[in-house]
């Protein structure tokens, strides 16, 4: 025997490669390697994806509420326009002479004045003195002016 390294047919078959073995090893390696970024490619792009998803759903949602809102704010605009119109309708109703007229007549008993009667409306000077005395802040001021024009 041969002293130094001792190699069977199979190591050295192992050891030895072939231009050809070499460009296979090479294209598996390439090939595990593209495997393993388009993987990563897909999985990175389901994430986008996903985010962008729950994103659009997320807005989408919002769209809705604040369409159910605009929806309902109509219909009560709606509603008080309607409201609106019956009121102006009473007013109109109430405002006239002739509906005034008939109340006063019917519901309170009054009666148009004969040319005959007159009316004498009495003022009394002491009863508007008594009122201002009574008030709070005039009356401090009218007194200082009573004292000057010598009352």
């Amino acid at each position: 025997m041969k002293k130094g390294l001792n190699y069977n047919n199979k190591e050295k078959k192992n050891l030895v490669s072939s231009p050809l073995q070499d460009r296979e090893n090479c294209s598996k390696v390439k090939r595990r390697t593209k495997r393993k970024v388009l993987s990563w490619i897909s999985v990175g792009s389901s994430f986008i994806i996903f985010i962008l998803l729950g994103v659009l759903t997320f807005h989408f949602i919002q769209i809705s509420n604040l369409n159910k809102e605009i929806a309902y704010q109509e219909q009560k605009i709606e509603d008080l326009k309607k409201t609106k119109l019956t009121f102006s309708g009473t007013i109109d109703g109430i405002k006239g002479s002739s509906t005034i007229k008939s109340e006063a007549k019917y519901k309170l008993g009054m009666v148009y004045p004969q040319d005959d009667q007159i009316v004498y409306i009495e003022v009394d000077d002491e009863e508007e003195d008594k009122r201002v005395n009574d008030n709070v802040f005039l009356s401090p001021v009218i007194s200082v002016l009573k004292l000057f024009h010598g009352e």
